[in-house]
């Protein structure tokens, strides 16, 4: 298929073969949900920088804005999303062509594909870390609240699932918040190294065109520059640092989701879920399934593979694709994973239904 969008009839003399957009590009259209968006916002800030720049003149950037605010205001459903057209990035280019004509070829200048999906991918992974540190915040005030209810609640304390020292109830849900608060202070970590600006960085050595790196990271409301242009664009950790942090929280949530579902059961029978976080069985309507405690057990091993993925995929040369290609979707998925697992719990402790405690 011929495709003047991925080269065809310039450099190529033909398009992309059938079974490469079957796969590797309908792969990368997978991760659009994440980053189209804030492609969009990219545009922008870097037409605003290149007006700044007098690399572009005022009422050319004046025009290609409106255009593209136009378009940014249809939202990312507007656009037709194509494998044989390419990516995300090839996919928004046709469109803008059809919509704005020649003049939207300006958002190319001076920076690479690459750069404007790390750009977008950045600013996602930003938006919801900001997110889940609000909600661990939550979670850990709603311990809170539990554990001064139960400051003179009674029990014994388990090793190995037997009884073992006595202590309270409050003492021994603290030992899930204190986790989850030093988690707080790992997404922290997290966000400051996320929320640097990569924009300017081309693909490894920056740009043949001057552009003020500080003007774009404001407009973008980074709180400033990844300095070393081919760090900004390939750096492994930033995907790790995420992913081991949100490995860390899943762990805090699957130990006390786990023993939760033992309490939960006929055999200890110290507590009983509440009607809205369990599931009947059809063929034993009996039973109280603990379903979403069951989720989060589940996911927090699935977070183990994706933080195998992140890592193997990270560890390619320098200057790959295969690197960032694969978390583009997979970090973003995670988050929102950690997100609906961190909102769960709330309501699933301040609803607990004690039956005895021995």
């Amino acid at each position: 298929m011929s495709n003047s969008f991925l080269g065809a009839g310039s450099r190529f003399k033909e398009g992309p073969d059938q079974r490469l957009y079957n796969s590797a590009f309908k792969y990368e259209l997978e991760c659009s949900q994440y980053i189209m968006s804030n492609l969009s916002i990219a545009d922008m800030s870097h037409v605003m920088t290149l007006i700044q720049g007098g690399i572009i003149s005022l009422s050319k950037g004046r025009k290609l804005l409106s255009g593209l605010l136009e378009v940014h205001l249809q939202g990312t459903e507007s656009i037709p999303l194509d494998p044989a057209v390419g990516d995300s990035y090839n996919n928004r280019d046709k469109y803008l062509q059809q919509h704005i004509g020649p003049d939207s070829g300006y958002v190319h200048i001076g920076r690479a594909r690459r750069e404007a999906s790390t750009i977008a991918w950045q600013m996602v992974c930003r938006e919801k870390l900001f997110c889940l540190h609000e909600k661990l915040i939550q979670l850990c005030e709603v311990f809170n609240q539990v554990v001064s209810q139960h400051l003179n609640t009674f029990m014994a304390d388990f090793t190995y699932l037997q009884h073992a020292q006595p202590t309270t109830l409050a003492h021994y849900l603290q030992g899930f918040q204190r986790p989850l608060l030093r988690d707080i202070g790992r997404i922290e970590t997290a966000i400051k190294m996320v929320n640097l600006s990569p924009a300017c960085s081309g693909s490894v050595n920056g740009s043949q065109i001057e552009m003020n790196r500080e003007f774009i990271a404001e407009l973008l409301e980074f709180d400033g520059i990844l300095t070393h242009t081919r760090d900004a664009m390939w750096a492994p950790d930033m995907c790790i640092d995420v992913m081991t942090s949100l490995c860390s929280i899943m762990t805090s949530l699957n130990r006390v989701s786990e023993e939760f579902i033992i309490w939960n059961s006929a055999e200890f029978s110290y507590l009983e879920l509440a009607d809205g976080f369990t599931r009947t069985s059809v063929i034993m309507p009996q039973k109280k399934n603990p379903y979403g405690l069951a989720f989060i057990r589940g996911q927090a091993r699935a977070f183990n593979g994706v933080m195998t993925s992140i890592l193997s995929t990270n560890q390619t040369i320098s200057g790959q694709p295969d690197n960032r290609l694969y978390a583009y979707g997979e970090l973003p998925k995670a988050l929102d994973y950690a997100i609906q697992c961190v909102d769960f719990l709330p309501g699933f402790c301040l609803h607990l239904n004690l039956i005895r405690i021995s």
